[in-house]
């Protein structure tokens, strides 16, 4: 399985004509770092639709299905998982996904077993601490209960995380510079995935003071959404995240009438905000 590179651009296709996708990742595919593949994208071309990708394009394929359903464990091992999530993630990665974007917000064992069954095949997770739209913080900026919190990871058998949360909600006290003095929903969602292992996470281009935060807690890959119509900013994203990072674009490039020229401006943006790093 392929691997986004440092500082990484991606393609963001959500179109359902078979053609015109495999068109742009043709056109665009030898420029981006990586390809993001939308659910109206796969649900209209089925899982075939990631070959025909890979016919044009030699990097890492992202599945952008936010999977959230059942997770469900036997207690057999990491063979044992045989929830929803399993089947939903074990098709994408043995239809050539690299990486499969998954939630939090299910519990435990649901990204639980989506990390398990995505690296016994080769395949790796993102996980979404936080999402770009308006009201999003409605959710993912509510104040966690400390005492339940800890008392459910104990329950789960993770009071080694209850002990880091406690710990961030005494830094967070201690420190400025974080967007807000409580553990949040956020951070609970992004240090679950610390826990298990995910191999990183989509963040919000367009909420740099999230994205800093994100920081804080990872020095894991850190994709970031939102660049061009939801206003963020290419520039911020990898300035913000450092080396292990990248940037999702789709309608700044696909919506041009020069999808090429549109890359070509990302790419020269990348360039003169790395000053050459990349």
């Amino acid at each position: 399985m392929r691997t986004l590179c440092e500082y990484g651009l991606v393609l963001a296709i959500d179109g359902r004509d078979r053609g015109e996708v495999l068109k742009l990742a043709g056109r665009v595919g030898p420029l981006v770092d990586g390809i993001k593949l939308g659910v109206p994208t796969l649900l209209s071309n089925s899982s075939t639709i990631v070959a025909g990708v890979k016919e044009f394009f030699d990097g890492p394929v992202i599945a952008d299905l936010k999977v959230a359903d059942i997770g469900f464990s036997t207690g057999k091992g990491a063979g044992g998982w045989s929830g929803t999530n399993r089947q939903i993630v074990e098709t994408a990665v043995s239809a050539g996904i690299d990486y499969v974007i998954c939630h939090t917000i299910m519990g435990v064992p649901s990204l639980d077993e989506c990390v398990a069954t995505a690296h016994s095949l080769g395949g790796k997770v993102l996980s979404l601490p936080y999402m770009t739209h308006v009201g999003a913080g409605l959710f993912y900026d509510h104040p966690i209960d400390m005492s339940h919190v800890s008392k459910s990871l104990a329950d789960l058998g993770m009071s080694r995380l209850g002990d880091r949360i406690v710990e961030l909600a005494g830094t967070k006290m201690a420190q400025q510079g974080w967007r807000s003095r409580s553990v949040t929903i956020s951070d609970l969602a992004l240090l679950i995935g610390e826990e298990l292992g995910v191999d990183g996470y989509i963040g919000p281009a367009n909420k740099v003071e999230v994205l800093r935060d994100y920081r804080k807690l990872t020095s894991r890959l850190v994709v970031a959404t939102g660049v061009g119509r939801q206003g963020g900013s290419l520039s911020e994203v990898y300035s913000t995240l450092g080396r292990s990072s990248g940037a999702i674009v789709g309608h700044a490039i696909y919506d041009s009438p020069d999808p090429v020229m549109a890359c070509r401006g990302l790419l020269a943006e990348r360039e003169r905000t790395l000053g050459g790093e990349a």
